[in-house]
């Protein structure tokens, strides 16, 4: 909708140099570059935080020189992370209603919008919760087939880490909601502190504590939770969440942009997953080992650290785009009549896709140069 793009548009500062068909040349380090730029590498940044978290459990997992307790991590993360990510429509819409109240100024709208996303992911977060903590057996009958010994450690790993749904869920909304109000630093820091308390846990609960995967889990449950209180106290600080909205029950009508434009955003992701959980399922029955899908583990975490940055880039497309879109549109109603001109929103999304282009070529040869750093996660020889 147009409200939607002029909402989104609010996101970006507008540039002194406006993009024109003079500018169709790829200038490398011109005005369009320095937007891209400061857009990407804070999402970058954020978006590494749940790869790293990840990679933090799969280094110390991987410590305890067992091929199936990587193999049950590996594949109840998975379950974990394709349940969350299907379920988490919420950011995708809650940033472009944040930003459109953000950017008229209206505070009690905001706390609105937040105050909605946050009802609506406490009850979805809770459900996604009892599903994962009262049935994780046949959850992961997903990924393991019957009798595989690596459920032995996944199951203890995912009741778990379900814990974390609600919190983590909420963590994404909050995180959303600052970036309509073009606050990046603020999510930026609570997810350092964050994984700083989970890469301190991981090998104080796995070994010394004796509790194995389910360590590696409970270190995630607490990172994630300290993430949530973070994010809310700086909500409530900032006046964009209110206690007196909070506990309000909203209307179906201020619920629907949420719920409708949800449904819209979640089919790619939906079929990503569903990619996810089939590969994760077929290397699980390689072998009854464990060394196949503890291989698979590990190199799906090398290759999620690389992937967030082409995530991240569609994400700034999301921005960018429409942002130039709503240019145009307000460009033809000044002028009645005029054709809306989409030269810049075009040249936008071709530089957009130059980039992805470059970004993914040089981030394969990376990784393929990286190989070696696999052996790192695990002493097996036959997982190496």
């Amino acid at each position: 909708t147009v409200d939607t793009i002029v909402a989104v548009n609010s996101v970006v500062s507008a540039d002194k140099e406006i993009t024109t068909p003079k500018n169709l040349l790829w200038k490398v380090g011109d005005a369009l570059d320095k937007r891209i730029l400061v857009l990407a590498l804070p999402a970058i940044l954020n978006m590494a935080i749940i790869p790293l978290v990840g990679a933090a459990d799969t280094f110390w997992v991987g410590r305890m020189k067992n091929a199936l307790s990587l193999a049950g991590q590996g594949a109840a993360n998975q379950v974990f992370s394709s349940a969350f990510w299907i379920i988490s429509f919420l950011p995708s819409v809650v940033t472009p209603l944040v930003a459109k109240a953000s950017g008229s100024g209206d505070s009690e709208a905001i706390q609105d919008r937040v105050g909605e996303a946050v009802f609506i992911a406490s009850i979805m977060g809770f459900l996604g919760m009892l599903l994962l903590v009262q049935a994780p057996n046949y959850v992961l009958a997903v990924v393991l087939p019957p009798g595989a010994p690596a459920r032995a450690f996944a199951s203890p790993y995912l009741k778990i880490r379900a814990l974390t749904f609600i919190p983590a869920l909420l963590s994404t909304v909050a995180f959303a909601s600052f970036r309509g109000t073009q606050d990046i630093m603020t999510p930026l820091k609570i997810s350092i502190v964050s994984n700083i308390i989970n890469v301190f846990l991981d090998p104080f609960l796995i070994f010394n504590m004796g509790m194995g995967v389910a360590g590696a889990a409970a270190a995630t449950c607490v990172s994630e939770i300290v993430s949530c209180g973070l994010y809310f106290q700086q909500l409530l600080h900032k006046k964009m969440l209110s206690t007196r909205k909070l506990f309000r029950l909203p209307s179906f009508e201020a619920l629907r942009p949420l719920l409708l434009g949800g449904l819209s955003v979640q089919m790619r992701a939906v079929a990503l997953n569903v990619a996810f959980l089939a590969v994760t399922r077929t290397t699980q029955k390689l072998d009854s080992s464990g060394i196949a899908a503890a291989a698979h583990a590990i190199t799906v975490q090398l290759w999620q650290l690389g992937g967030v940055v082409l995530l991240a880039m569609s994400t700034v497309a999301s921005i960018m785009v429409p942002s130039e879109v709503a240019k145009a549109n307000k460009a033809a109603a000044e002028e009645n009549g005029k054709a809306v001109d989409l030269t810049a929103a075009r040249f936008t999304a071709d530089r957009l896709l130059s980039w992805g282009v470059v970004l993914g070529v040089c981030l394969g040869g990376l990784q393929l140069l990286c190989l070696p750093l696999l052996n790192l996660f695990s002493p097996l020889k036959e997982v190496q």
